[in-house]
């Protein structure tokens, strides 16, 4: 049980291999995931997790560099205008 807990590194890679694996099965047995992935649900689940993503990454934006950097940038130049 522990070596299962400690055991973590890897899984990232291992997600890849899976999925390629799953993907060379599929497409082995004639199944097109082409029309799979544009089909209607699949294609509105991609969507929502991109919109997710989307959020995320402008919030971070928001925070992160317009917030905190750019003011890190602005406040000595302004600063020494004064």
């Amino acid at each position: 049980m522990k070596r299962l807990i400690k055991n973590r590194q890897g899984g990232f890679l291992q997600i890849i291999v899976i999925v390629i694996i799953v993907i060379i099965i599929l497409t082995y047995f004639g199944n097109d995931i082409k029309n799979f992935l544009e089909s209607g649900p699949i294609k509105e689940v991609f969507m929502k997790i991109f919109a997710v993503f989307k959020d995320v990454f402008v919030y971070l934006w928001q925070r992160l560099v317009v917030d905190i950097l750019w003011n890190m940038i602005l406040q000595p130049i302004l600063n020494v205008a004064r």
